[in-house]
C-alpha cells in the first residue's frame, strides 16, 4: 500500500492532467461551433482537473498523515465536494441534453440557446460551491487515536 498508492494516484494524476487539458484546448479551439453538449464537457473536464489537483494531498495524507494545517484541509475538502456535486451535476445535464436532442430532436434545439448553456453551467458551479460549504466551514485536523 505504501508504494502502490503513491504511483497508481502518481499516474492518474499524469493521465487525468494531460487528458482534461487536451480536452479544454480542443474545445476551445472550436469555440465558436461548440455544441451544449460540448460546453457541458468543457465545464467537466475543469471539474475533474480539480479533482486531479487535490491527488497529491491524498497521497501525503495517506503516507504520513495530514500536517498540512487546517486551511489548506479545508480548500482541499471543498475542492472535493466541488468537483463531487459540480461533476455529478454536468452529467446529468449531458444525459438530458442527449435525451432533447434524440427524442425530441427540432423541439429541443429551436429552443435551446446557448445562453442558458452557460447560465445552466453558472449555476451548477454555485450550486457546488454552496452544497460544499457545510464541509468546509466545519472540516477539522484530527489526528487517530491508536490503542496499542
Amino acid at each position: 500500500k505504501a508504494v502502490f498508492m503513491p504511483v497508481a494516484y502518481g499516474l492518474i494524476f499524469l493521465l487525468g492532467m494531460m487528458g482534461n487539458i487536451l480536452v479544454l484546448v480542443i474545445l476551445e479551439r472550436h469555440r465558436q461551433t461548440r455544441s451544449s453538449t460540448e460546453t457541458f464537457l468543457f465545464h467537466l473536464a475543469v471539474a475533474d482537473l480539480l479533482l486531479v489537483f487535490i491527488l497529491p494531498f491524498a497521497v501525503i495524507e495517506g503516507s504520513v498523515g495530514w500536517r498540512l494545517g487546517t486551511s489548506l484541509c479545508k480548500i482541499v475538502i471543498a475542492l472535493h465536494k466541488i468537483n463531487f456535486y459540480c461533476s455529478s451535476l454536468l452529467l446529468a445535464c449531458i444525459a438530458v441534453d442527449r435525451y432533447l436532442a434524440i427524442v425530441h430532436a427540432v423541439h429541443a434545439y429551436r429552443h435551446r440557446r446557448l445562453l442558458s448553456i452557460h447560465i445552466t453551467c453558472a449555476t451548477i458551479w454555485l450550486a457546488g460551491f454552496f452544497f460544499a460549504l457545510p464541509e468546509m466551514i466545519f472540516a477539522k485536523v484530527s489526528q487517530p487515536h491508536h490503542n496499542d
